[in-house]
């Protein structure tokens, strides 16, 4: 009822020995980016690495050899895409979302929020949350690309550069 054997289970144990340090040995090697910054292709290669480091370890049938191919062939396409998003903008247009501008100059973007599938509320409460007491001192509100929202408060006298590559869905 609670397992069949012995070797089983240290099967296991051995297994998440070898394969927990190795996984953090690989992501070290690929560079701070892999487990930090999370846009939707991040999520998906982490949701894959979670389901390939559990299923190695309970399945027996995946060798240790098995396991470290499967996990440098996903890091290896992980750090191509990455790599490839960085030197190509329009390969990076392929893979990555762009970020959307929400609220801009005391105005709401319903065209934009509707797209996104944001409400109105949810941009008050990010702004809340940074400590905005009144829309009015805020200049902008973006849709990042990791799906967290940006505040940028306004600036006296200062015109507002961080916009630039930010998409605008106006009506």
């Amino acid at each position: 009822m609670f397992f069949d054997n012995w070797n089983e289970l240290w099967n296991i144990l051995l297994k998440g020995i070898i394969i927990y340090p190795s996984v953090i040995l690989l992501l070290r090697l690929t560079g701070k980016r892999t487990p930090s910054t999370f846009n939707i292709f991040d999520w998906i290669i982490t949701v894959a690495f979670g389901t390939l480091v559990g299923s190695f370890l309970i399945t027996k049938d995946i060798s240790l050899a098995e396991g470290f191919l499967a996990l440098g062939l996903l890091n290896l396409l992980q750090f191509l895409v990455t790599w490839l998003s960085v030197r190509s903008k329009a390969f990076a247009k392929l893979v990555k979302s762009q970020p959307v501008l929400l609220f801009y100059e005391g105005e709401f973007y319903p065209k934009a929020l509707r797209k996104t599938r944001i409400a109105e509320v949810e941009v008050l409460q990010v702004a809340r949350q940074n400590g905005v007491g009144s829309l009015a001192l805020v200049e902008a509100v973006v849709l990042e690309t990791n799906g967290g929202l940006s505040i940028i408060k306004k600036v006296d006298g200062h015109p507002v550069n961080v916009l630039e590559n930010v998409k605008v869905l106006k009506q």
